[in-house]
């Protein structure tokens, strides 16, 4: 059975924040698929603390669709022993870096990381993309890219900092990492949308009837964010309307149903304005995309769908999927993901995009390094710099307008493959296989003959951006006490114990390491009772349960700071010579040492 743990934080799965962006709808509609379609008995949240378990728990109560709900069972507080029973980690996002240095905890061979790409775009996106060259990913990782063309993207960061190493560093020109990149839509509950003809007619004549949108008016639909710097420019979509509602004046009105939200008062103005000046002969429909009604209904509500995507930011893009799935004959921009999912001439139309040559982006990556402009202004910068075919677009809206046959044959031909490609019936299967495939590359690793040394459990530095600071800054001190070294008894009076144990400024509330804790009482008991003879530390540990020995070398050092106890007098011991350079003699002195020493 191949199972995983799912990190979960609500920002991951959740779509009921104020912020609602893409990568969260499609974390909790995979979320929502495992639970449905998953081969798993239990289902294992992966949480660093209890309240995010609680959240992971009511979402499964909601969203289980099985006869008998699965088991749900949570690893809290980063526990890697439990993790490594279940044997993979799912990050619903392209970010293993945490993760891959906190494995280096024990054996790397003791888990599994895989993550999934949404934008690649943004500065924090591309920096962990690129740093799967260093960080420590082995083959039995992987980040799953949701679209053929976010690998070919994927593979470009990592191509250009390869470079870099290369020419700095001298690392082969055929080494590339050894993390897995598989190719893996999202996908989309098609039964939500795919409903019963009888249901669909239904929810077509009401809707219709709401927004007053006539048998035989053409409604053209988009679903989704509405942000003309960070989604789709809707310019060529509102040109291209135009032109189709002058071509079937007298005949039918155009109607555009943009089902979405904005981020602002602002942008829905400028919305407005646009939808006035560019495309007066044409309908304007706004409804809330975020009500549910309109979310699963207004698919049947429309004739076509429309997603000019031009924009960066797009990885993949689920709502021309879920048009088909509504069987809806689609015209999107040949952008990204919709090149592989959108059949140009079978389920719908893909027109033209363009960007200007590479040097044109030069300068925008070094003003967005250079924090001259943000993250949407550089999106806004891009988009705004790419064409979508506009002849292209108005001949597909007009084509499709006027042939209702051929809406149908490519409304019939996209929910078929809507339904085989894309259903998380199919998708969650090829989480699944990967998931097996990663775990026969780690036994294999594990129990290969002459093991390497990588797959050994690390001793101290388990991730050298964060080391032991008792061993980085190990020169600070006079002496460092070793497990093997022995404890006297302190300066410190019993009853001044039992007021340092009130004292804040030595103990951090809740702290179990240092402070006045129980195990802190026990080890003070055990040296003084020791007398004058000390007590080693592993006749220590010896009288102190094993779950506590974690705790006790900084249970120690904080005795030690109260003079609770006291290491051996040897460790005490200042040097004489200074470390530094020698104090320079001043001439006078000089002079005078050179007078006493004449004969």
């Amino acid at each position: 059975m191949n199972n995983a743990a799912l990190f979960y934080h609500p920002d991951g799965y959740r779509t009921d924040g104020k912020k609602l962006m893409g990568r969260q709808a499609a974390g909790e509609s995979f979320l929502r698929g495992y639970l449905a379609y998953a081969e798993a008995d239990t289902i294992y949240a992966y949480c660093p603390g209890g309240r995010h378990y609680h959240d992971f728990k009511n979402f499964c109560a909601t969203h289980d669709r099985q006869p008998t709900p699965r088991q749900i069972d949570g690893i809290i507080g980063h526990d890697l022993s439990r993790l490594a029973q279940v044997g993979t980690l799912f990050n619903p996002g392209p970010t293993i870096e945490e993760f891959a240095w906190k494995r280096r905890r024990g054996a790397v061979t003791d888990f599994s990381l895989t993550g999934v790409t949404h934008t690649t775009a943004s500065a924090g996106a591309m920096e962990h993309l690129t740093k799967l060259c260093t960080i420590p990913a082995e083959s039995w990782d992987a980040v799953i890219c949701t679209s053929t063309f976010v690998r070919k993207t994927v593979d470009r960061l990592i191509d250009g900092y390869l470079a870099y190493l290369q020419e700095h560093m001298g690392v082969s020109a055929d080494w590339r990492p050894p993390i897995q990149l598989p190719v893996i839509p999202l996908g989309i509950f098609a039964d939500d949308i795919d409903k019963p003809a009888a249901e669909r007619n239904q929810h077509r004549a009401r809707l219709r009837q709401q927004f007053g949108i006539a048998d035989h008016d053409i409604a053209v639909l988009f679903v989704g964010r509405l942000s003309f710097h960070a989604k789709a420019n809707p310019l060529p979509m509102l040109l291209a309307l135009e032109a189709t509602a002058k071509r079937l004046a007298g005949r039918a009105k155009v109607h555009l149903i943009q089902a979405g939200w904005f981020a602002n008062d602002a942008i829905a103005q400028v919305f407005k304005d646009s939808e006035q000046s560019l495309a007066p002969s044409v309908v304007h429909h706004q409804p809330n995309g975020r009500d549910s009604d309109i979310r699963f209904n207004i698919w049947h509500a429309a004739d076509i769908f429309c997603s000019l995507a031009d924009n960066i930011q797009e990885t993949f893009g689920l709502t021309p999927v879920e048009a088909m799935a509504a069987g809806l004959p689609v015209v999107v921009s040949d952008w990204d993901g919709y090149r592989d999912t959108i059949v140009h001439g079978e389920t719908g139309i893909r027109v033209a995009t363009a960007i200007p040559p590479r040097e044109a982006g030069t300068i925008m990556a070094r003003r967005y390094e250079d924090d001259h402009i943000n993250y949407d202004q550089y999106c806004a910068e891009t988009s705004m710099s790419t064409m979508v075919d506009i002849r292209q677009t108005t001949e597909a809206f007009i084509a499709l307008a006027e042939n209702p046959g051929l809406r149908q044959k490519m409304g019939d031909a996209g929910r078929a493959r809507a339904r085989a490609l894309y259903d998380w019936r199919q998708v969650v299967p090829q989480y699944q296989e990967l998931w097996g495939e990663l775990t026969a590359r780690r036994e294999a690793a594990a129990t290969a003959a002459g093991a390497n040394q990588n797959t050994q459990k690390t001793t101290l530095i388990s991730n050298p951006f964060r080391q032991n600071p008792f061993d980085l800054f190990a020169e600070y001190p006079t002496s460092q006490l070793t497990m093997e070294s022995r404890l006297y008894p302190g300066e410190l009076h019993p009853s001044t114990l039992k007021v340092l144990a009130q004292n804040l400024m030595i103990n951090l509330s809740g702290n179990r390491y240092v402070g006045a804790t129980d195990l802190a009482q026990k080890i003070y008991e055990k040296v003084n009772t020791a007398g004058v003879e000390g007590l080693g530390i592993p006749e220590l540990l010896a009288l102190i349960p094993e779950d506590d020995h974690a705790r006790v070398p900084s249970t120690i050092g904080w005795l030690l700071k109260i003079s609770g106890v006291a290491p051996d007098p040897s460790l005490r011991q200042i040097g004489e010579a200074t470390t530094g350079p020698a104090t320079p003699k001043s001439e006078a002195g000089a002079e005078a040492k050179t007078e006493a020493d004449a004969p």
